[in-house]
């Protein structure tokens, strides 16, 4: 069981503050695979709502909308915005639930931009698989090393 007590739930590409952005498919809401197919068929009548069909695959919308592991917008057809970053805890809720606080803030905002640095150092984009963002994570200075 999972106890949401952020106090605010997540908003969905339909309550994205730019319209023109959903509306071209910049935007898209946040989903979640299931485990297997016979899972999404044992889904829960109160649910039906919230699944969408992606790919030929049965995705379950999970709150707030679509980011990659660098907070970039992730668009209808599934790939990142490499301009537009969205770490509004709101919109991001269904992505990254489990957020802290100030702490959370600080790293979010640390992530973006480590990935800017990264990118224009290297002249490359960035991978959002887990692994990448884990690494540019941990080379973030703890906030007592970026005061020095």
């Amino acid at each position: 069981m999972f106890i949401n007590c952020s106090g605010q739930g997540g908003l969905d590409s339909e309550a994205y503050p730019f319209k023109s952005l959903t509306e071209n498919g910049t935007v898209s809401d946040a989903v979640a695979q299931f485990r297997n197919r016979s899972a999404s068929a044992q889904i829960a009548a109160s649910e039906v709502d919230n699944l969408v069909e992606r790919g030929g695959r049965t995705l379950m919308r999970s709150g707030g909308v679509a980011i990659d592991g660098y907070y970039r917008l992730v668009g209808e057809d599934g790939s990142s915005n490499e301009r537009i970053h969205d770490i509004a805890f709101p919109h991001a809720t269904g992505v990254r639930p489990y957020s802290y606080g100030l702490q959370a803030c600080d790293a979010a905002a640390s992530i973006v931009v480590q990935s800017w640095c990264t990118e224009l150092s290297t002249g490359q984009g960035l991978s959002a698989k887990v692994s990448a963002v884990t690494s540019v994570y941990e080379e973030v200075p703890e906030p007592s090393e970026r005061a020095q």
